[in-house]
């Protein structure tokens, strides 16, 4: 069996799959229709969107099977590109919950917000620093840390023009020191506005109690008000507003972390996903043994609430 993450891994993956016929299963976790064009100039976006578009079509097929993330991503496959909705199935990704086990760290005299990951265009970076500074200029205890993989450097120039340059602090990304990161952090932050898939450092939020502030286009396993603040897709005063909410109501910004925690625990741990992997693998193998193509029933074997 070859379980291909991502297009790389299944372009990886293609040579073995036509030579062996060993049984291909494509893990998709995001569409590059979406996520191309971030990479490259605005001019050329629209002609890099197509090229992900076709890619999106055209790839996917090779595969024996497709597990996708979300029903998101699924019905985008089916309906848009038409794949056989037999040959989708929706495992949702996990967490490791034993890791973010951490003891909550003593305050200080500062109210921290995390976000913790990459710094790619597509992240909304710029919406978040844009929001923060509207929030501290209201109450200037808050920090923003970025725990990050890559260079901040692309952003530095917004954030002197902002005036926030001693109220963010950047780290780099560790995934040892993350929980500890989180577990000091009043709350943690989603910008992005566009996502088919889940973004990890949501689960990875969750997992750690920490009350979220997502974007709209983020927020898939988040219920406003109840496991986290959800905020309209580009809406940098209600982002703003929900910081300064969260800074003033800890209690409310407990409340919404444990619930937060409850429901990542009950339906996103690594156990689960592999478990549900596990019952995709089996049909596929048993179809190969059988010698017929590849299908598979169209109901999820996700949690009923993956598209939310």
């Amino acid at each position: 069996m070859i379980h291909a993450h991502h297009v790389e891994g299944l372009l990886a993956s293609l040579p073995a799959r036509l030579h062996t016929r060993t049984p291909l299963v494509y893990d998709a976790h995001t569409m590059l229709a979406s996520e191309l064009p971030s990479y490259g100039p605005k001019q050329s976006r629209s002609i890099v969107q197509r090229f992900g578009e076709w890619f999106d079509g055209v790839l996917p097929r090779r595969a024996d099977h497709i597990v996708s993330v979300t029903t998101d991503i699924r019905n985008r496959l089916v309906d848009e590109h038409g794949i056989d909705a037999r040959k989708v199935s929706v495992v949702t990704n996990g967490v490791e919950l034993d890791r973010f086990i951490v003891p909550r760290q003593p305050g200080d005299s500062v109210v921290r917000i995390i976000y913790s990951g990459t710094l790619a265009a597509y992240q909304d970076v710029d919406l978040l620093l844009e929001a923060f500074a509207r929030a501290w200029r209201l109450r200037n205890d808050l920090r923003l840390v970025f725990s990050v993989s890559s260079s901040f450097r692309t952003y530095a120039a917004q954030v002197t023009r902002l005036g926030i340059r001693d109220a963010v602090e950047v780290v780099p990304d560790n995934f040892e020191e993350l929980p500890a990161r989180l577990a000091g952090a009043a709350m943690a932050v989603v910008p992005r506005m566009r996502c088919d898939g889940i973004p990890q450092k949501l689960l990875n939020y969750m997992a750690a109690g920490k009350a979220i502030i997502s974007s709209a286009g983020s927020a898939k396993v988040i219920e406003h008000e109840r496991t986290g603040l959800v905020i309209p897709n580009g809406d940098v005063d209600a982002f703003a507003r929900a910081m300064l909410r969260l800074a003033a109501n800890p209690s409310f910004a407990h409340d919404l972390g444990m619930a937060a925690r409850e429901h990542v625990a009950a339906n996103y741990s690594w156990e689960q996903a592999a478990e549900r992997v596990e019952t995709v693998y089996d049909l596929v193998t048993a179809d190969r043994d059988r010698g017929v193509p590849v299908r598979h029933r169209t109901e999820s074997v996700a949690p009923a609430d993956s598209s939310t």
